[in-house]
């Protein structure tokens, strides 16, 4: 039975000023307990940014052709292992969370808490979540961060509430959440009054009311 192609491995390696290819296979030595090398065979040339597959390996491998074997970064690789869609390679199941870095998670949690969000304590951090947004925040350290700082982003709900948008700014004001009011387009391009938030992050924060009626 043939060998299944896709199972191969290969290698790069460079003899002086030229990288050359070999298909290899490893077994398991059960003495030495490690692996060793079962076969090593001659592919082709890195010539450029390609891979010149010899003719003899061709023979061998009646199945390839010239392109089938590509340069990915620094490996070698078959083509076919890259044409994969990404619903291929893995599904998304779960939307985490957008991550914060900031100066004092106290205070970050506070300003959610008056705005009635949930919070819990989470790995290094707080996990914070109001009306299916959800952020964990971190504190930034004087050290380098595991991911950059992103920049201030918009959150926009539709909100209900009896009140009308200039009392709702009023309200907010005396809980301490200083907004301002703004006006924003709605679908069919009227203009209506929204009160607009930031927090200590300088993440806007828009509320419009639901079913807005001049």
């Amino acid at each position: 039975m043939e060998e299944d192609i896709s199972q191969v491995n290969f290698v790069v390696q460079k003899v002086r000023t030229s990288r050359y290819v070999y298909e290899y296979k490893n077994v398991w030595d059960p003495v030495n307990k490690r692996s060793k090398p079962l076969y090593r065979i001659p592919v082709g040339k890195v010539i450029g940014d390609k891979i010149v597959l010899n003719d003899e390996y061709l023979q061998k491998r009646p199945n390839l052709k010239q392109g089938d074997i590509v340069l990915a970064g620094t490996k070698a690789v078959l083509a076919s292992r890259l044409t994969q869609s990404i619903q291929d390679l893995f599904e998304f199941k779960e939307f985490l969370g957008n991550i914060v870095w900031v100066e004092d998670v106290d205070h970050f949690a506070m300003f959610y808490r008056k705005l009635g969000a949930e919070i819990k304590a989470a790995e290094d951090g707080l996990d914070i979540k109001l009306c299916g947004m959800r952020l964990r925040v971190m504190q930034r350290t004087s050290g380098p961060q595991p991911f950059e700082d992103s920049k201030p982003c918009s959150f926009y709900f539709d909100i209900a509430t009896e009140s009308n948008i200039l009392a709702l700014s009023c309200q907010l004001h005396a809980k301490g959440l200083h907004n301002e009011l703004i006006e924003i387009l709605i679908p069919g391009g009227e203009a209506v009054r929204a009160v607009l938030l930031k927090d200590p992050a300088n993440n806007q924060i828009i509320l419009k009311k639901q079913n807005y009626v001049r």
